[in-house]
């Protein structure tokens, strides 16, 4: 069985959406524990830490991320 269930062969279609999806989930790392936990950010704030184009950059990737998850527990490929 692969990532989140699916039993896709390495390599395979279903292998490359994930390693594409793992991508985007990594880059959104950077906006997890800094906006989640007070002292995620030393010395600061995350609305002074973040701008519109960080929020504008991070809504496409978790979308993508999203939608891969809900097809996957869908059953859909």
């Amino acid at each position: 069985m692969g990532p989140l269930g699916c039993r896709a062969v390495p390599g395979g279609l279903g292998a490359r959406r994930f390693e594409a999806a793992r991508t985007e989930a990594a880059a959104l790392d950077q906006y997890y524990i800094p906006t989640r936990y007070p002292n995620g950010l030393p010395g600061g704030i995350p609305a002074e830490a973040y701008a519109r184009d960080d929020a504008e950059r991070a809504l496409p990737r978790s979308g993508a991320v999203i939608d891969l998850v809900t097809r996957k527990a869908s059953g859909s490929s």
